[in-house]
C-alpha cells in the first residue's frame, strides 16, 4: 500500500504486516510505553522507510521531532484504515 502524507511525505506499506500477530503485539506494548514508537515505524515502514521518516523529518538542529512524527505515523494508520474500506 502506498500513500503520500498530507504534507507530503511517500509511504509504502507491506499489507502483510497488517495481518501480523507481532506486529499487532508491538502496537499493543506501545499503548503503555511510547519508547516503543520507533519498533512500530520500522515494523510498518521497513527500515529503509524509517530512514525515509527521519530524514524528512529531520530538522535544523539534527533531531527528529517526536510529535511530528506520530503525527504522521497517526495519518499513515488512518490513511491504511481508509484503503482496507475501499478494498
Amino acid at each position: 500500500m502506498n500513500g503520500i502524507t498530507k504534507d507530503g511525505f511517500a509511504y509504502e506499506v507491506d499489507p502483510n504486516v497488517l495481518d501480523d500477530m507481532e506486529f499487532l503485539e508491538l502496537l499493543g506494548e506501545l499503548e503503555d510505553d511510547v519508547t516503543k514508537l520507533p519498533k512500530v515505524v520500522k515494523a510498518l515502514l521497513g527500515q529503509d522507510g524509517k530512514e525515509a521518516l527521519y530524514k524528512y523529518l529531520k530538522a535544523e538542529y539534527g533531531r527528529v521531532p517526536v510529535e511530528k512524527a506520530t503525527n504522521i505515523i497517526e495519518e499513515i494508520f488512518s490513511g491504511l484504515g481508509e484503503a482496507s474500506k475501499n478494498s
